[in-house]
């Protein structure tokens, strides 16, 4: 079941990194629509994300914080996967639109691009984790890369351009 929840979890966070990378590639109109269903899917990905790692720590028997604490000593892809969750956290609890309203665009924006990191992180986390088929890890933290990738090349564009038009009299 735990394993199930990770896997959901990484997938749903594909999907509004998928999303988010939308935003950027679409028309005005498609674009507020993305926004929403990226938020939603981010939400849902780091509950999911929360439950898997209660019920993988449940799984190892590591219910006390002496007893987490060394399993993450001991165990280097749940490092992986405990800072994911990490970098979750305050990404959710600023994704509520009216948190998002009092922090403003710029602020909440910035921070939220830690997003990717998650998602890499998330990434190594299943590609090393025991329950993950090694094949099925390749092509998450592939795919997760390839995102990344293409949403820095799409930056870049954009600060080309916006140079360009800068530049132009």
């Amino acid at each position: 079941m735990h394993a199930l929840l990770g896997m959901a979890a990484l997938l749903l966070l594909m999907l509004s990194a998928l999303a988010s990378l939308g935003t950027h590639l679409t028309t005005k109109e498609s674009r507020v629509r993305l926004l929403r269903v990226r938020r939603s899917l981010g939400l849902v990905a780091s509950g999911a994300a929360l439950f898997h790692a209660i019920a993988s720590l449940a799984h190892l028997h590591a219910l006390s914080l002496t007893g987490v604490w060394n399993r993450l000593l001991a165990l280097g892809y749940l490092r992986h996967g405990a800072l994911a969750l990490l970098v979750l956290a305050p990404l959710t609890l600023t994704s509520f639109p009216k948190v998002n309203a009092r922090l403003g665009l710029r602020t909440w924006t910035s921070p939220h691009r830690l997003s990717y990191v998650a998602l890499i992180l998330g990434a190594l986390h299943a590609l090393a984790g025991p329950a993950m088929d090694p094949r099925l890890g390749v092509a998450a933290l592939g795919f997760a890369l390839a995102i990344v990738i293409i949403r820095v090349l799409v930056k870049m564009r954009k600060l080309v351009t916006k140079t360009k038009e800068e530049a132009e009299p």
